[in-house]
């Protein structure tokens, strides 16, 4: 789910991470949980 933040005339979204370390914490816990996990590094796109 998409958070938004109103800033004027500028509707931002956030739901995306702004960076792939976002994922640290997180990926272990879902590899453990049987998940398979896909961290995405787009940097630039």
């Amino acid at each position: 789910m998409l958070k938004h933040v109103e800033a004027g005339v500028l509707r931002v979204a956030h739901g995306f991470p702004y960076d792939v370390r976002v994922y640290d914490q997180v990926a272990p816990l879902l590899v453990s949980a049987g998940c398979r996990v896909v961290v995405p590094y787009l940097r630039g796109y």
